[in-house]
């Protein structure tokens, strides 16, 4: 990846110093030019990748949130008390090692 990376600074670099009438001496800037300019692609993929993760996740978010609203069945909650479980008006004894 570094190689891909070097390669494709050095490719940029020569693409400045050719539009720039090849000019002597201007290498170490080319090469600046270009490190930054590569440098910028990199980062608007990455953050390009972020804000395409957090609108997966938005998505997934606002499934889970439709589907639980979507189901009608009971939402009770056991509560244990000593030996047995209550959930509003029902008990349930615990049996031995569950």
């Amino acid at each position: 990846m570094a190689r891909d990376q070097y390669e494709r600074i050095q490719q940029r670099a020569y693409e400045i110093w050719e539009n720039e009438g090849r000019p002597e001496g201007a290498a170490a800037g080319h090469w600046d030019q270009a490190l930054a300019e590569i440098a910028g692609e990199d980062e608007h993929e990455t953050l390009q990748d972020l804000i395409d993760e957090d609108d997966r996740e938005d998505e997934e978010r606002a499934e889970r949130a439709s589907l639980d609203s979507a189901y009608k069945g009971p939402r009770t909650t056991l509560r244990r008390n000593g030996g047995k479980l209550h959930d509003g008006g029902r008990s349930f004894r615990l049996l031995p090692g569950i």
